[in-house]
């Protein structure tokens, strides 16, 4: 009887560790989202502030990518690329989120914190 009395004392001291940490982590992601960046590639390309709606186009060459900030949220409004996933996969609004066109190489992120927001 003992035996079982220790297993379960560890797996209850396991369980408020895991939670412990769940609960650490879901704190640290509600972090107050203030922008989106824009990477091409692993460079930062541009930086918007969260809190102004709008519609931004980012264009390379021939490749086209539109993204819209509204009401602290953004989403992939339109993209030229052919499978068009990164269009699907809807608004994002939390801190670390993120939308990727792998065909184009960018990666739209939102951010705690910005050094340049484009005005």
């Amino acid at each position: 009887m003992k035996k079982y009395k220790k297993d379960v004392v560890v797996i209850l001291v396991l369980l408020i560790a895991a939670s412990g940490f769940y609960l650490g982590l879901c704190l640290n992601r509600n972090n107050t989202a203030e922008s989106v960046e824009v990477y091409r590639e692993d460079t930062l390309i541009e930086t918007y502030d969260l809190n102004k709606n709008g519609t931004y186009q980012i264009k390379e060459g021939e490749n086209f990518n539109q993204i819209i900030i509204k009401d602290r949220s953004v989403s992939m409004e339109e993209a030229d690329c052919p499978d068009k996933l990164c269009v699907k996969q809807g608004k994002i609004s939390k801190s670390g989120e993120t939308i990727i066109c792998l065909p184009h190489k960018i990666v739209v992120k939102i951010s705690s914190g910005g050094e340049r927001i484009h005005e």
